[in-house]
């Protein structure tokens, strides 16, 4: 007999891309699903749509948030209610193809995995573009690896399968973004073997007004937050040097483009400046002599380095 899989969905004001998504969803190949949305106190027609959904299909639960919380919370509340053996997680204005549980459960079983990971498209606001996901079975120091260097393996919740009892112990970080960034890599470590397939299964939405179009300050600041919380939790394993190293490439891409914004942001830029040179000092011996020279290059002239560098691919 299939296993269970329970679906966590939280919804907040999407009510122009739920139908899609949660048609998507009913309508899977693989019909063993527990369906948990969590409205999170929407102030659209978000709620009565989850009603409307729950009413006609009764593997439909609907969580009904008394106040706004996030998205860690409501997916939180979805995990103190899943029964399954299998966890994933949908974002309410994405959708996924029809083999999407199919085909991440069938690895799984076929791997002896505890996490599945597909490829994806990412599409709107003029962006469409595919992951760089391979087909490759990977042991926890080797996905580790690819995870914090965010390539092949990224730290997205949604286009991975997982064994429920990963998340046992765990939950995510209320009231931040890129709550993904800060919970995926113990959710790595705990887990012995994960798959990945080339298929792209998950098509995952930019649109106006979402948390991945906030203003770009505040959106880096919280991206170098959820970045700094992973090397803290990596400080005593062999990943430390790794994550410290990510966190760099990031600020330095971050610095970049605010360098070539124009954008008057003095106070980050300096703060972010000094971390950069900090980490910079506990990596160096670690780093190949091109990327010291990079690195180099950027804390004597970044205003050069970022037009070199960054200008045409913001």
């Amino acid at each position: 007999m299939e296993k269970l899989i329970s679906v966590i969905v939280p919804i907040y004001n999407v009510a122009q891309y739920l139908p899609k998504s949660l048609d998507s969803i009913i309508n899977q190949t693989y019909k063993n699903l527990q369906i948990i949305l969590v409205n999170d106190f929407s102030n659209d027609n978000s709620s009565s749509i989850c009603d409307e959904y729950a009413a006609k299909d009764n593997r439909i639960s609907v969580i009904h948030r008394k106040s706004r919380g996030g998205v860690s919370d409501a997916r939180n509340d979805g995990l103190r209610a899943v029964s399954g053996d299998y966890i994933g997680f949908i974002d309410p204005d994405d959708y996924i193809e029809p083999c999407f549980f199919q085909k991440l459960y069938e690895a799984i079983v076929r791997d002896h995995a505890d996490i599945a990971v597909c490829n994806y498209h990412i599409f709107g606001q003029g962006l469409n573009q595919t992951g760089k996901t391979p087909t490759v079975v990977l042991n926890s120091q080797q996905a580790m690896e690819l995870l914090i260097a965010d390539n092949e393996v990224t730290s997205y919740l949604w286009n991975k399968l997982f064994l429920a009892d990963l998340f046992m112990e765990s939950c995510f970080d209320s009231g931040y973004r890129y709550e993904d960034i800060r919970i995926i890599h113990k959710i790595f470590l705990k887990s012995a073997r994960i798959t990945a397939i080339n298929s792209v299964l998950y098509h995952y939405r930019i649109r106006k007004g979402s948390i991945t179009n906030s203003t770009v300050l505040n959106k880096s600041k919280e991206l170098i937050e959820a970045l700094e919380c992973r090397c803290s939790d990596l400080k005593n394993t062999e990943y430390y040097i790794p994550a410290c190293y990510a966190e760099m490439i990031q600020i330095r891409r971050i610095l970049s483009d605010i360098l070539i914004s124009h954008v008057n942001k003095d106070d980050f830029f300096e703060e972010e400046f000094d971390k950069l040179k900090s980490l910079y000092h506990i990596c160096q011996r670690h780093i190949k002599m091109i990327q010291k020279i990079k690195f180099m290059f950027f804390m004597s002239f970044p205003m050069i380095y970022a037009k070199v560098f960054y200008r045409g691919r913001r």
